[in-house]
């Protein structure tokens, strides 16, 4: 088992993985992250992180999925990051941490005092950080986004199973799509 990796700053620690190092951000990335592209060409993914998540969660994700998703892959699934969620190889990204916790990182990263970061950032330490990314990983390290929500807001089992289904219709989507690119003729000049 890998010892877990501390961030120091100021008076408080914060720990990203208890199984796992967290890498720091100017690492290689070993899995690539990709966002699903539905038929109208929106990626509703990065459009839920962009438009429907605080300035807080924003970077609570971004971290985490640098540091712990990109550098692991779907072994986030051996500790509390991850679970498989479907055999057709769909799995959750969980993110847990605190507005205090993501301070504490994202000075850690720029190297600056926290009341910099928190203003330059907007970073709200009071918030309560409860996020899901479903995910697929395919080809030679690429994961790709399917889906996310805020259970944070919204804790129930209904709605848990609700954005399953939605990401394993993205996923069927995603294979035909696949499947059919691999298997139409080569256009003719």
């Amino acid at each position: 088992m890998v010892p877990s990796r501390w961030f120091r700053s100021h008076s408080a620690r914060v720990c990203l993985g208890r199984a796992m190092t967290s890498a720091p951000d100017d690492l290689p990335s070993v899995f690539e992250i990709e966002f699903y592209k539905a038929p109208d060409g929106s990626k509703p993914v990065l459009d839920w992180i962009k438009n429907d998540l605080s300035p807080t969660k924003r970077r609570a994700l971004g971290s985490a999925m640098r540091r712990i998703l990109q550098q692991h892959g779907v072994q986030v699934c051996r500790n509390h990051w991850g679970k498989k969620v479907h055999p057709d190889g769909l799995y959750e990204f969980r993110v847990r941490m605190t507005g205090r916790q993501v301070l504490n990182l994202q000075t850690e990263i720029h190297g600056t005092t926290e009341h910099a970061t928190r203003t330059r950032l907007g970073i709200d330490t009071s918030e309560e950080i409860l996020l899901r990314v479903f995910f697929h990983p395919h080809g030679d390290k690429i994961l790709l986004l399917l889906g996310g929500y805020d259970k944070g807001q919204d804790p129930n089992a209904k709605r848990q199973q609700t954005e399953i289904k939605l990401a394993l219709g993205r996923l069927t989507a995603w294979k035909q799509t696949a499947h059919n690119e691999r298997t139409r003729p080569p256009r003719r000049p």
